[in-house]
């Protein structure tokens, strides 16, 4: 997805939730004219300088969040990002000593576009402030606290490492159990279990870490490792569909297909506390509103209430035919001990509509509140959006 900010909530019955949403709200924008079909490639130009002096700046790091699209800025100032798709992206312009920059970009047609930025220099705080050193020992337990977090503990966070934790700045409040975090640079992390070095924006990251619970505020660029033998490209290319199996695009881009099966998604509706304790009533996909956007690959999506969404399947269908005697109904079903990666996760619209488009992504996430498998998913299972 783009831009993301996570927020991991909790439901009153102790669910760990997870809001994702964007830095620029596009939840009140209609969508601009934009042709179906993905091959629309655009190129984007411009130049960037010192707003007081009007010197152009190199080194300024540009790029559109969630992409590998970005490149940093010649002598002059100058940049160029090609092969850019439809779609709506941040824009983000960084350069340390200096105030971001974030711009929405909005791609409708094969088109070039060009921009004179200009980077204001950070102001420096002056207030009197009371800083108090930790000791070495403290900041590596925070570091902990903040990987656990940050990275998550999936089978993709065993493969991520953290380049440069040294641009850091952790503080931990033992009152409140609350970690934050910052950053002024760029914070890098490898993660070799989907290929991908991911060069992080922290902008907030405010965690308890006794609840799990928080919110952060990152923008992201992604870059393509290099593998040392066709094995280990075959392996990130794997991990990468199993990542997306089962993910929130993943059901997204089904629902999107009008495919009633939705490849092995079902959906429960009914109360909350019903729907979290596995209870509800098996619907259609016919219960979500997919309303087109003239001229545009987009779609509101409206649903009512929270749903359950489960992925995989129980039973004979995947453990070769074995059924078991139930002696009730006198007859063989299907063994329910016996499951394949079922995983379950509770949906709930924030907003009044949701826009995604034909690939699942979701443009303006703030509308959607999930909870379950798909919260437990942080920064180890982050894709590009493609």
């Amino acid at each position: 997805m783009i831009k993301t900010l996570v927020s991991i909530l909790f439901f009153v019955l102790v669910i760990p939730s997870i809001q994702l949403y964007a830095q620029s709200d596009l939840s009140e924008r209609t969508p601009s004219e934009i042709p179906l079909g993905q091959e629309v490639k655009s190129i984007v130009t411009g130049r960037v300088s010192d707003a007081e002096s009007g010197d152009f700046l190199d080194n300024v790091n540009v790029f559109l969040s969630f992409t590998t699209i970005g490149t940093s800025t010649a002598k002059d100032g100058s940049f160029k990002l090609t092969n850019i798709p439809v779609g709506v992206f941040d824009l983000v312009v960084s350069r340390i000593g200096y105030e971001r920059q974030f711009i929405i970009l909005q791609i409708g047609h094969p088109d070039s576009f060009h921009y004179e930025i200009k980077l204001k220099s950070q102001i420096l705080q002056t207030n009197e402030v009371e800083v108090i050193a930790e000791s070495p020992e403290e900041w590596k337990q925070n570091l902990k606290k903040f990987v656990k977090a940050f990275i998550g503990e999936t089978e993709n966070a065993k493969y991520c490492k953290i380049l440069n934790p040294e641009v850091l700045n952790l503080y931990f409040d033992g009152k409140t159990d609350t970690l934050i975090a910052s950053s002024d640079s760029i914070l890098c992390i490898d993660n070799y279990g989907l290929g991908y070095r991911i060069h992080f924006i922290l902008n907030q990251f405010v965690w308890d870490v006794k609840k799990d619970a928080g919110h952060y505020l990152l923008y992201t660029l992604f870059e393509e490792l290099q593998p040392q033998a066709e094995k280990e490209y075959s392996n990130w290319v794997q991990n990468r569909n199993r990542t997306y199996k089962g993910s929130l695009k993943h059901f997204l881009c089904e629902l999107n297909s009008k495919d009633t099966d939705l490849e092995m998604f079902s959906i429960f509706s009914g109360p909350l506390k019903n729907l979290a304790r596995g209870f509800g009533h098996r619907v259609s996909p016919d219960e979500f509103q997919l309303i087109p956007q003239h001229g545009t690959p987009f779609k509101l999506l409206q649903f009512l209430g929270h749903l359950r969404i489960e992925y995989g399947r129980v039973g004979s269908e995947f453990t070769g035919g074995k059924k078991i005697w139930e002696r009730a109904t006198k007859r063989w079903i299907d063994n329910p001990n016996i499951t394949q990666n079922v995983t379950a996760n509770i949906i709930n619209l924030k907003n009044s509509y949701a826009l995604i488009d034909t690939l699942g992504n979701l443009f303006n996430p703030l509308a959607i509140e999930v909870s379950g498998t798909w919260a437990k998913k942080r920064v180890a299972e982050l894709l590009p959006m493609d």
